[in-house]
């Protein structure tokens, strides 16, 4: 172990995604990780709250079924039962992931990583161990974690983040959600259903910041429908603790009120995990919010130093993560004939879902960007009535003269799996033409995506075109 090939610091999704393909590429590779393998997403994100938010979703659904004449009981929870069968889902993962890293011939060990200069790390195991290595290749791919807001911290007790709201040990009567990105919405739609009165504040004019306003809106007076309440253009000032969580808010007009809680959730973004890295003892570049900075190839300032996931920047998604990590593997075994990642969706996982990919309108109000839209309502869409879920809608914005998908946004029930469509489109430079003359089976939700492109052209079936 002194001197492995290529060290990965970091067991997330960019982290042992990227090892696998290196030991499928046949090279030696030292997995570090002071945490569990899976990182984040798999243990305490991405992969849990989809398993709430799916489990939750049947409880929705049954409520909302008695229209059709369909009535169940009021469901019984028992929480200790289901947090452990929540939990035992990224245990499962996590074996088949372990699985892989040993049939790649890929070393692991728990220890913390920190460089003592350019080329040498310090590996300290749990026990207190350190060991000194001098690979060859470093790749830094050790995440991000929860931020608290420099005057609210989390006690994990009354004011929690997303790592605590994963444990269901109670459902609070009343949620108050500071942060109205994708974590504060999608467990704003989990404690919802579970019966919990959501109250979400949001510093921003808009939820989602930096989402296409008109999608957001959409999604917002949906989600109000379906009882959470929005205080947008909102800072809270003050938190006192007493029998109940009062919490003070001032507008941006200079407008306060107070409102009680049974419990807080911060979800006010990440910050990365590079404070512990020792990057002092090197001339690893940060920018002024602390990412590494890297090249388009995913290299630091240091030669032979690489960093890529979260720990690089925006977009803090695993799916960039994951395809990072493969793209700088062939990159580092010589394989010239790939590309990094160009186009890369965005989902919220909200009822209904939201996905993205590519510039939303408020980007395209320049004068360099000549282009069209196409919109579908998700009711002109068979297969939307048939699942009683006809709110939301599709819109693909198409560059003017080459027809060339310029960015494409989707709200409707399985966004997440329909959005790919137009990010294949997108990175393989297709015209809208392909996914009109592309047949797609009826009736299906994907028919929105053919739909939303036949109506750039005013092609659209299933409307009038205007």
């Amino acid at each position: 172990m002194n001197n492995p090939e290529i060290v990965i610091i970091g067991a997330g999704p960019a982290g042992y995604v990227c090892a696998i393909r290196l030991g499928q590429l046949g090279r030696k590779v030292l997995l570090v990780d002071k945490d569990k393998i899976g990182g984040v997403c798999l243990n305490r994100g991405c992969i849990p709250t989809k398993a709430l938010l799916h489990y939750t979703q049947i409880i929705s659904e049954a409520n909302s079924i008695s229209r059709a004449g369909i009535k169940f009981t009021k469901p019984e929870i028992d929480l200790p039962q289901f947090n452990r069968y929540i939990q035992n889902i990224p245990l499962r993962l996590r074996k088949g992931v372990e699985f892989l890293l040993r049939e790649n011939n890929i070393d692991f060990i728990k220890a913390e990583a920190k460089f003592e200069d350019n080329s040498a790390l310090a590996l300290v195991t749990l026990d207190g161990i350190t060991t000194q290595v001098k690979p060859q290749i470093i790749i830094i791919a050790n995440g991000s974690e929860n931020t608290d807001l420099p005057y609210v911290k989390s006690d994990q007790t009354n004011i929690i983040n997303s790592d605590q709201a994963l444990i269901l040990n109670q459902i609070p009567k009343r949620l108050t959600i500071f942060g109205a990105g994708a974590v504060g919405l999608e467990f704003a739609t989990i404690y919802n259903r579970l019966g919990s009165k959501i109250q979400i504040i949001e510093l921003m004019p808009q939820i989602l910041p930096g989402t296409d306003l008109e999608i957001a809106d959409h999604l917002m007076n949906i989600l109000k429908k379906q009882g959470v309440e929005f205080m947008l253009n909102s800072t809270v000032t003050e938190i006192k603790k007493q029998e109940t969580l009062q919490v003070i808010i001032r507008s941006n007009d200079n407008q306060t009120k107070t409102i009680e809680t049974d419990k807080i959730l911060l979800a006010v973004g990440r910050i990365p995990n590079t404070d512990n890295l020792g990057l002092n003892n090197t001339n690893i570049e940060l920018t002024a919010k602390k990412f590494i900075k890297v090249n388009p190839q995913f290299e630091t300032s240091v030669k032979n130093i690489y960093a890529i996931g979260d720990i690089i920047g925006a977009p803090l998604l695993a799916h960039k993560a994951m395809a990072q990590g493969v793209y700088l593997a062939e990159k580092i075994c010589g394989l010239d004939n790939i590309s990094a990642p160009k186009y890369i969706p965005n989902c919220i996982y909200t009822d209904p879902e939201i996905a993205t990919v590519g510039l939303c309108e408020s980007e395209l109000k320049n004068p360099n960007y000549d282009y069209v839209s196409g919109k579908i309502p998700l009711s002109a869409i068979g297969r939307a009535h048939t699942l009683n879920r006809i709110e939301g809608f599709a819109k693909i914005l198409v560059d003017k003269k080459s027809k060339k998908i310029l960015g494409a946004h989707i709200l409707s029930p399985e966004a997440s799996n329909l959005i790919n469509e137009f990010t294949l489109a997108m990175n393989a430079e297709l015209t809208i033409d392909k996914i009109i003359e592309t047949v797609h089976p009826h009736p299906t939700l994907s028919e929105i995506v053919q739909e939303a492109a036949a109506a750039v052209d005013k092609k659209a079936i299933h409307i009038l075109n205007k």
